[in-house]
């Protein structure tokens, strides 16, 4: 057992029903990205989960990773919010309208996610 991975995997065996994990890790995606971790082809990093082929896979890892307290936590209306971005941007064939949808989605839309994300909820 690769070192760094160890609470993740002390948390799905200790778990009351580890078979659900189990049958979870012969999905490819999840194999690939845990090997890679393991043997640190990839990093242990936020990053790593990224653009990921298979999001919903990438996504679930990266919270179980958080779970067990080997990523920090992520706002993930914000992760949500640049992976829409990035397609939009992709698509778009102008590059003047790529640069000002950039630079109105970062510096409005972005900083206003990012200063909720890290703002106190409000108390009742």
């Amino acid at each position: 057992m690769s070192e760094p991975l160890k609470p993740l995997h002390e948390g799905i065996s200790g778990q009351p029903h580890p078979r659900s994990a189990l049958t979870g890790l012969r999905n490819p995606d999840v194999r690939d990205l845990l090997s890679s971790i393991a043997t640190g082809a990839r990093p242990l990093a936020h990053t790593t989960f990224d653009g990921h082929e298979s999001p919903r896979t990438a996504m679930h890892l990266r919270e179980l990773f958080i779970e067990h307290g080997l990523l920090e936590p992520i706002d993930r209306n914000l992760l949500n919010f640049e992976a829409w971005l990035d397609r939009v941007l992709a698509e778009l064939m102008d590059p003047d309208h790529h640069a000002l949808i950039k630079q109105f989605a970062t510096w409005h839309h972005l900083t206003t996610c990012a200063g909720c994300a890290n703002s106190p909820s409000p108390e009742n």
